[in-house]
């Protein structure tokens, strides 16, 4: 989930009516925390954001989208940018990681970048069972917990004027190189669950890129006894595109496309991810790696 990681604070009427708009749809007695999404398309009506049921989404629910607006000084010039309330979307259709809605109130109208904010309920849930950290040999064990990452040029996170955002994941074990042979978005799909695992998520991918890219320093006695522990090997990214995410079907009732994600590559410990909005995309061959929870 793609949030910033400084937090914007909207106008007090702003925050009162998503409060009293979520409230109708959360139970009571739940604490909530403020968090961000985007839009990143806008089709017939039809307002996607890149958050979904894993994200607290839930069908009914409102969030108010913003505009930038500049923020100039008594002599006229630019001294940075704020965000201000353009209207509402109410929620209609949601999946893991893709919500959909329509306009309720606006001022102006959505488009692509576009920041949304919305409350969801923060987790009370009790503390987990202690993390599995074995991967096979050929795969990187991933902790969970949060990140914060920069997003490279070709990340659609660059329409929104930030620096940093931050999101989480779960543990997970990925390929430390990816699999031999370019193939199509179903074809790389099909290729890892046939062996049990999954194609990479965009988080997942973004993740590693920043916490595995990279050699980080192994103590001079381990590297002299050739010990240095397998956290240190080199994820074997580059600036191609790789597939990763799990797709979702045009929308039979709109022929709208709903999905998830792409693709994904790693420069400089700088994640950059694609949406494939169009059906001809999925035929593109590209490099991938599966997957897997820990054992």
């Amino acid at each position: 989930m793609a949030v910033f990681a400084c937090l914007i604070v909207a106008s007090a009427a702003a925050r009162a009516q998503a409060a009293a708009a979520t409230a109708t749809i959360w139970a009571t007695g739940v604490e909530y925390i403020e968090v961000q999404a985007h839009i990143v398309n806008v089709a017939g009506g039809a307002v996607y954001v890149d958050a979904g049921g894993d994200n607290g989404i839930v069908p009914g629910m409102e969030m108010t989208y913003y505009e930038t607006v500049d923020i100039t000084g008594l002599d006229g010039n630019r001294l940075g940018q704020d965000y201000a309330p353009a209207g509402v979307l109410r929620i209609e259709r949601v999946d893991e990681a893709m919500s959909v809605g329509k306009v309720e109130d606006s001022r102006l109208e959505p488009v692509r970048g576009m920041i949304v904010k919305y409350l969801a309920p923060k987790s009370s849930a009790a503390p987990p069972a202690a993390e599995k950290t074995h991967c096979p040999d050929s795969m990187q064990f991933v902790a969970s917990g949060t990140f914060v990452y920069s997003p490279g040029a070709l990340s659609r996170d660059s329409f929104v004027d930030a620096q940093e955002f931050k999101s989480e994941t779960g543990s997970f074990c990925m390929d430390i190189e990816p699999q031999k042979g370019n193939k199509s978005w179903r074809e790389a799909r099909d290729f890892c669950g046939a062996q049990g695992k999954r194609l990479c998520g965009r988080e997942e991918m973004r993740k590693a890129c920043v916490q595995n890219s990279r050699r980080p320093a192994c103590p001079p006695e381990q590297a002299k006894a050739g010990s240095c522990p397998r956290g240190n090997a080199v994820m074997g990214f580059d600036s191609a595109l790789e597939w990763c995410g799990s797709w979702v079907e045009d929308d039979p009732a709109t022929g709208a496309p709903v999905a998830k994600t792409g693709s994904c590559s790693c420069t400089g410990m700088r994640p950059a991810c694609a949406v494939c909005y169009y059906p001809e995309c999925r035929g593109i061959s590209k490099k991938f790696r599966c997957c897997s929870n820990p054992e």
